[in-house]
């Protein structure tokens, strides 16, 4: 033994230890597919990110809607994105509170358009004390005004009669069983979050309010806004629904990984549509300097390799 201790040669925060084997696209690749809970967790022996919140300001992205497009404009680094209505679907999530005390919980539902990339714009929520008698009223005005294609309900104790209540009022009520314990089933929007897949109606009233107790989780007094958030990431990574990226299309244009922001998407998906065209260009220009060449073989000798002779 030479008595030497292992010292580490890193001298700035985020330098690579070993960047030869583990490069940054690596380390960026693993970031994206666990988010900053599940890496911190997984990689930098923290059980929560550096910061101790699972949710940052830095990753909070919004949008507008322009109604004479009929399009969302989603506010990216890489500019103005424009996705129209008729390529998103909707999607509710709903938080029952069992008390209607002031001091209880609250009953949140959460309205979400979904891109065909699985982005979730959130287009309003709701938050109340609502008395019992009233929860299902709410929940069918909220579908009149959105038209969801699924409203998934936290189903808890009474919230099963909510669930089968609401399918005789024909809502596309489906009830959601929460995994595990609140911050643990926040990881999936934790990294849909982190990933910029996660936009709020900018400027909304509620906006404030809802942005206080999301990144304060989990240290804030209340949560019920936070848990529809991380229904809404666990719906869209989960279901199969019309509008939604097809992962098995043989389409070259859709082999592009989900978990990227829809700004990497879109130029990712334009840079192969060209490269296709591209391709296309050369194989019609190798074919028409073929058919310039003529016959590149002799049609004797081929007859005579082959079964029945020119003779």
């Amino acid at each position: 033994m030479s008595g030497k201790t292992w010292q580490d040669p890193r001298r700035e925060e985020g330098q690579l230890l070993w960047s030869e084997k583990f490069g940054s696209d690596v380390i960026a690749r693993k970031k994206r597919q666990h988010g900053p809970l599940g890496y911190a967790a997984l990689y930098q022996q923290r059980p929560v990110p550096a910061g101790g919140n699972i949710f940052q300001s830095k990753n909070q992205r919004y949008f507008t809607i322009d109604y004479t497009t009929e399009c969302y404009l989603l506010e990216t680094p890489r500019g103005i994105k424009p996705i129209p209505f008729k390529d998103c679907w909707k999607l509710c999530t709903v938080d029952l509170a069992i008390s209607e005390k002031q001091s209880a919980d609250y009953t949140v539902f959460a309205a979400y358009a979904v891109t065909s990339y699985k982005d979730l714009l959130l287009l309003e929520i709701v938050r109340e004390h609502f008395p019992f008698n009233e929860q299902l009223d709410q929940l069918v005005l909220f579908h009149e005004k959105y038209n969801f294609s699924l409203a998934a309900v936290e189903s808890v104790a009474y919230q099963l009669a909510m669930v089968q209540s609401a399918r005789d009022k024909g809502l596309p009520a489906q009830e959601f069983k929460p995994p595990a314990d609140k911050v643990t089933r926040s990881s999936t929007a934790s990294i849909w979050d982190s990933n910029g897949k996660c936009y709020s109606h900018k400027n909304a009233h509620w906006l404030f309010e809802y942005e206080k107790e999301i990144l304060d989780f989990p240290k804030a007094p209340k949560d019920d806004q936070v848990d529809t958030k991380s229904m809404a990431a666990i719906v869209v990574c989960t279901r199969k629904v019309p509008g939604v990226l097809d992962l098995d299309s043989n389409d070259a244009t859709q082999k592009i990984d989900p978990t990227l922001s829809i700004e990497q998407i879109l130029d990712a998906t334009a840079i192969l549509a060209e490269q296709a065209v591209i391709a296309q260009k050369e194989q019609d220009v190798q074919l028409q300097e073929l058919y310039k060449k003529g016959p590149q073989v002799n049609i004797f000798e081929w007859a005579d390799s082959h079964e029945g002779s020119y003779l």
